[in-house]
């Protein structure tokens, strides 16, 4: 299977020229900013702080996803809009290969994934809680008192929005340069498990660990960030619909 994937990874739409242009200069670049967007919420709030300026939890909310979402992406977006010209955006960032048939593999591949993922994650909840360690999701902690408004904003960015950043930064961006330099599988873990410590806590590192390996799955596997993105999206769409069911 490996061979058959790196085989996919130098078809027509991968030419070598802006393979290695942009993404050579973007995924350094990309750390940094990966970096600055962790640290960006902590600040703004100790500034708010310091200047007695109340923050609600919807506030919290629009600093963390805006400043998250637009450093994770502006980087890419503009070395690829800089660096080889010549090569469409779209190609760049592998927005290529669409067919309506990627519906029905995303579709697929959730009903197949979420229940043993939520399955594992429940297993490695209770080992957690049994060991006397004390575990609340980020999701909770960001949406906790945040009001309808706020549960309104995260699910419109979970589910239309940073399924299309992430899957550029992760899938396109991260992997293809670690793949260059050490190969398919070793870019596949390493890009998987950035992907699952930069989403959640120890809890839910493994189940999505596991997702982010489907994910990267299918972008190798169709020369394209379309059925990733889709399969990213349907599943952020469960993960929120239950947790507004359930609040």
């Amino acid at each position: 299977m490996l061979k058959s994937l790196s085989v996919n990874l130098n078809n027509k739409y991968r030419p070598q020229e802006y393979r290695d242009s942009w993404i050579d200069n973007a995924c350094p670049i990309l750390a940094i900013f990966i970096v600055i967007a962790i640290i960006t919420p902590s600040i703004l709030g100790l500034m708010f702080k310091l200047n007695n300026f109340p923050m609600s939890n919807f506030t919290k909310i629009c600093i963390s996803l805006l400043s998250t979402q637009i450093l994770f992406i502006i980087s890419p977006l503009i070395i690829a809009l800089i660096v080889s010209k010549k090569t469409k955006l779209r190609e760049k960032l592998l927005f290529v290969n669409w067919s309506s048939d990627y519906f029905k593999i995303a579709f697929i591949y959730e009903i197949i994934l979420f229940l043993p993922l939520m399955l594992l994650t429940i297993i490695i909840y209770a080992i957690a809680s049994h060991l006397g360690y004390t575990y609340i999701s980020p999701l909770a902690k960001l949406l906790s008192g945040s009001g309808k408004y706020g549960i309104a904003l995260v699910f419109i960015f979970s589910v239309l929005i940073a399924p299309i950043i992430e899957e550029i930064v992760f899938r396109r961006v991260i992997f293809s340069f670690v793949e260059r330099m050490f190969g398919i599988l070793p870019a596949m873990i390493a890009t998987s498990l950035i992907f699952a410590f930069l989403h959640g806590g120890i809890i839910q590192i493994i189940p999505l660990f596991i997702l982010g390996s489907i994910l990267q799955y299918l972008y190798i596997r169709y020369n394209s960030l379309f059925p990733s993105i889709l399969l990213h999206s349907f599943h952020n769409l469960i993960i929120m619909s239950l947790f507004v069911l359930y609040k």
